[in-house]
């Protein structure tokens, strides 16, 4: 019984303790119509934004891209201005040497086949390039030609006469290694015949005979011609040589009074439908004509009229 003393003690001083505070669970508090009605105007709100942000993504995109290719054409645009200042004639020397690189490449391609005896070769080479009228300006004022000016069926014309190679030669500003490249080309066909380009300018005669052109003075010219033209296919050669003689320029062939070399810029027609005058940027077509002479065999002799 003693043991059990302590025990009941224990127990008589929880009985005798005040009431401890035991905590109450909130009430749950009812959702009312107002609370649905929110709730079903939030949940339309969600989906349109769902269905906007897509298409606000798509939109900063688009603006990020033209941003960034605004910032890259100012920086453009600022270099162009920059080289501008620094190469005074940027767009003349652009459009000479797109002549020059047209002509080295034409001047590489093989001259066609002959198809028949009536039928004369080409006497002309032709190179154009598109290019808009300040390069022109800008090019007439670099080479220091003479140009003229017309209008043509409402289109505006220039042209530069090139009456000897060396004009064009200066006019394209090749150097020594660039003519030896496009003045005389000798070309081997498949039959094993061979074919000789040279930049000099010719007529046939109505006679049949050929005269060359070596070169141009202001009253007189000095030409080329042979006896006959008979050419000997065993020996792969002309039976006469060729001579070089001096003439007035006014008793030259008709077809040789003028020069045929000339650069020409030709405005383009589409330049008419443009809503505004574009001026001195409007498009056109720069055509150099080329005088040349395409004879058989390797040419030596005509080639040697260069020198």
């Amino acid at each position: 019984m003693a043991a059990a003393l302590p025990v009941m003690a224990a127990v008589d001083d929880v009985e005798e303790a005040p009431d401890a505070v035991v905590p109450r669970k909130r009430a749950r508090r009812g959702i009312t119509v107002g609370d649905m009605d929110r709730m079903q105007r939030d949940m339309v709100q969600l989906a349109s934004w769902r269905t906007v942000l897509p298409q606000m993504q798509a939109k900063i995109s688009a603006l990020e891209e033209e941003l960034t290719v605004a910032r890259a054409s100012v920086t453009g645009l600022n270099a162009l201005q920059a080289a501008v200042k620094q190469e005074e004639f940027v767009l003349g020397k652009a459009l000479q040497g797109s002549l020059r690189s047209r002509l080295l490449e034409k001047a590489r391609a093989c001259p066609p086949v002959r198809r028949s005896v009536g039928h004369k070769p080409k006497t002309t080479m032709v190179v154009e390039v598109e290019a808009v009228l300040r390069a022109v300006v800008q090019f007439v004022a670099m080479t220091e030609v003479a140009c003229s000016h017309y209008r043509k069926q409402a289109l505006s014309v220039r042209t530069v006469k090139l009456p000897d190679r060396a004009s064009m030669y200066h006019a394209m500003g090749m150097n020594p290694s660039m003519v030896e490249a496009v003045q005389s080309r000798v070309f081997k066909r498949q039959d094993g015949s061979k074919t000789t380009r040279i930049l000099m300018e010719h007529c046939t005669t109505e006679e049949g005979k050929i005269v060359y052109v070596v070169s141009r003075g202001v009253e007189t010219a000095t030409v080329a011609s042979r006896q006959s033209e008979e050419y000997d296919p065993r020996r792969k050669c002309f039976v006469n040589p060729l001579v070089k003689s001096s003439v007035a320029v006014t008793e030259l062939p008709d077809d040789l009074l003028v020069s045929s070399g000339a650069l020409t810029w030709k405005e383009s027609r589409s330049s008419k439908w443009q809503l505004e005058d574009l001026g001195d940027l409007v498009s056109g077509k720069v055509s150099v004509v080329v005088p040349i002479s395409v004879v058989q065999g390797d040419g030596g002799d005509v080639t040697a009229l260069l020198l």
